[in-house]
């Protein structure tokens, strides 16, 4: 089966990164390495960040360098170095001008997000980039729809507030459905 048929259509990521986090579980991230080999991992946790009213955002103090892609049209990477060694994966959403985007925190195959981009070996170089092969980075829709969602809130975010620490904007299943 040729890989465009399994990708998502680009207009499906103009929604808000709380529409899609749930959406993409399940869903195949592929990465194609140097040599040519393809690894692709089950997406089984991501977290929600949405618009400028989100404190746990990086878009909560406005647009700056570090954040602008957030603010650009959807279906791009938006990745950031945390705690100057971990690469964090996102990927926009949203129309152009609303700052989204879904934070991937895990796979099947991989616990945690500095061990993902760590695996992949992702770096800031795909910041920026189409969620498409090209990029040698893309997304597969689920083979398999219904999976049990569960909502919780996100982690790691304590300088958000009481409030946006709470807010259930993680989702993720069990690794054993």
């Amino acid at each position: 089966m040729k890989i465009e048929n399994n990708l998502f259509d680009s207009a499906f990521f103009d929604q808000p990164s709380l529409e899609i986090a749930p959406k993409i579980l399940g869903a195949k991230l592929c990465h194609r390495a140097k040599d040519g080999m393809i690894q692709k991992f089950t997406i089984c946790e991501t977290e929600a960040y949405h618009g400028t009213d989100d404190l746990a955002s990086h878009a909560s103090r406005g647009k700056n360098q570090r954040n602008q892609l957030m603010f650009g049209p959807s279906n791009i990477w938006y990745l950031y170095l945390c705690y100057g060694v971990h690469w964090m994966l996102n990927l926009v959403t949203d129309r152009e001008g609303t700052p989204s985007a879904v934070f991937f925190r895990g796979t099947v195959e991989v616990d945690g997000p500095g061990r993902l981009t760590k695996k992949l070996d992702l770096n800031g170089n795909f910041s920026g980039l189409a969620n498409h092969p090209s990029s040698r980075l893309w997304l597969e829709k689920p083979l398999t729809d219904g999976l049990p969602i569960h909502m919780g809130p996100r982690i790691g975010i304590s300088s958000a507030g009481p409030i946006w620490r709470q807010v259930p904007h993680r989702f993720w299943f069990s690794k054993t459905t």
